[in-house]
């Protein structure tokens, strides 16, 4: 597993540790970089296709641990990583059905539109889409999807699926200072949930210097914007800046090809330093 690779690699920088499972009892893993007390928490693959995201914080985490250049920032704060939150979507998407029971996987068939190809699967195991999980805004948004399906279905309630629910769990133990959620596609940073004054002014400031690096859009403020995302939930619960990262060229329904890792890896590279230093820098 990479990830222990990664931690016997560098065993006095990086800290592994399960927050949960997933509904087909993966586990759910997080890895923290340093010591210190002000904490950013990044994470991916909310999404099954967008399981490019959980190789671009794998390869963060190995540079992060690996850079004593900035070692100093990591006595001072802690950089949590959380590269894949949809494991069993991951593995549905690329099509590997190996844990799961027959009459599940003709029920993921239906999910799927009767296609056998599974390749635009963004939903969990369950067919619920992770990131319409989340309390803010939740009652209100309508995603037009009433059951379980490859994408878009917000599930019975905020919160039903372990995936979520763990992650929302592990947020309240580390109460991080700043968020950003890796997502595909778009090249575009999501930033702002109805906040306003400081907040906003904060939060914009930080999204802003993100955009600059990473040469993406940055979204404008919608005032009729529909919650229900990580992003949303953490502006709105804990009023910390939060946003949504979307790499990858513009895409339909499938994920990021490989040969954009490269031009996105270096778009993003230092994005894990950059919110630290401005955590250590919020009151």
């Amino acid at each position: 597993h990479d990830l222990v690779l990664l931690q016997s690699r560098y065993p006095d920088k990086i800290f592994l540790c399960s927050i949960g499972k997933s509904v087909y009892g993966r586990e759910l893993y997080a890895v923290r970089i340093g010591t210190g007390k002000k904490v950013i928490l990044l994470s991916g693959a909310h999404h099954a296709r967008e399981w490019m995201t959980s190789m671009l914080l794998m390869k963060m985490a190995a540079l992060y641990a690996a850079d004593s250049n900035e070692a100093p920032l990591l006595d001072a704060g802690t950089i949590w990583i959380v590269p894949m939150v949809n494991p069993d979507g991951v593995a549905i998407q690329q099509g590997d059905f190996t844990d799961i029971p027959w009459k599940e996987r003709i029920g993921l068939w239906k999910m799927n539109h009767l296609s056998f190809s599974f390749t635009k699967w963004k939903a969990n195991g369950r067919g619920v889409d992770l990131n319409r999980q989340y309390p803010a805004g939740w009652m209100e948004i309508n995603t037009g999807i009433q059951r379980p399906s490859y994408q878009f279905y917000k599930g019975k309630s905020p919160l039903s699926e372990p995936e979520t629910e763990a992650l929302a769990e592990f947020t309240k133990i580390i109460r991080p200072a700043i968020s950003a959620a890796y997502h595909s596609t778009g090249q575009e940073i999501f930033w702002h949930y109805r906040t306003h004054g400081l907040q906003k002014e904060r939060d914009y400031r930080i999204a802003k210097m993100v955009a600059e690096r990473t040469g993406y859009r940055l979204s404008k403020p919608d005032k009729h914007a529909v919650g229900s995302g990580f992003t949303d939930w953490l502006i709105e619960e804990y009023k910390i800046p939060a946003m949504t990262i979307e790499i990858g060229t513009e895409r339909e329904n499938t994920e990021v090809p490989l040969r954009e890792f490269e031009a996105e890896w270096k778009a993003n590279r230092d994005i894990g330093w950059i919110l630290l230093k401005e955590a250590l820098r919020l009151r």
